[in-house]
């Protein structure tokens, strides 16, 4: 039998790291963005065979691959689009790569610009950076996701770009790699 003493450091150090895993996220902080990893109920990296296909449109009409080996959906879906009890979004927009989700772009009305704010500050905290202080330009950055929110006085909405840091680097080492293997074959020729 382990004297008490020892039977409870025992005890704090087996039992203190899974009470540490398992507290629950500080709401205002953006931790909320990791934890979110996308809008509401659209994640980050997830495969696009499991979002229904009645909620889903080609942007465009039709399949087209953009030059990143990209495709842009609608998302049409009533619950998705509702923010708050008085806020709803105009349109989401999604870009898949290799049939995961890379971005998410909420669109919104210019005019709820500031409700849009206010419930980004609630959910992720106080944004990371403001690249133009005369511009509303905000943007959350952590170690697996970027929120960008943009509404500015030239357009007549705003936008909210959610990125997967991870699915956009591949892309860029993707688009890197064709750049040098059509150098060489220029080269070649």
């Amino acid at each position: 039998m382990m004297p008490p003493m020892r039977g409870r450091m025992v005890l704090i150090f087996v039992i203190g790291p899974l009470l540490a895993i398992s507290q629950p996220y500080k709401a205002g902080t953006i931790d909320g963005l990791k934890r979110d990893n996308g809008f509401n109920q659209l994640v980050l990296g997830q495969e696009i065979e499991q979002i229904s296909g009645h909620k889903l449109a080609y942007l465009e009409n039709f399949p087209k691959l953009n030059a990143d080996s990209c495709m842009f959906y609608e998302y049409q879906d009533e619950d998705v689009q509702q923010i708050g009890k008085d806020l709803k979004i105009k349109f989401i927009a999604i870009r898949v790569y290799n049939y995961k989700i890379v971005n998410i772009y909420v669109l919104f009305d210019k005019s709820d610009g500031f409700k849009i704010l206010k419930n980004f500050l609630t959910r992720y905290g106080q944004f990371t950076s403001r690249p133009d202080a005369y511009a509303d330009v905000f943007e959350w950055d952590c170690s697996l996701v970027n929120l960008s929110l943009k509404y500015q006085l030239d357009a007549d909405f705003g936008i909210a770009v959610y990125t997967c840091k991870a699915l956009e680097a591949e892309i860029k080492e993707n688009r890197e790699q064709q750049l040098l293997q059509q150098k060489i074959l220029a080269d070649c020729n």
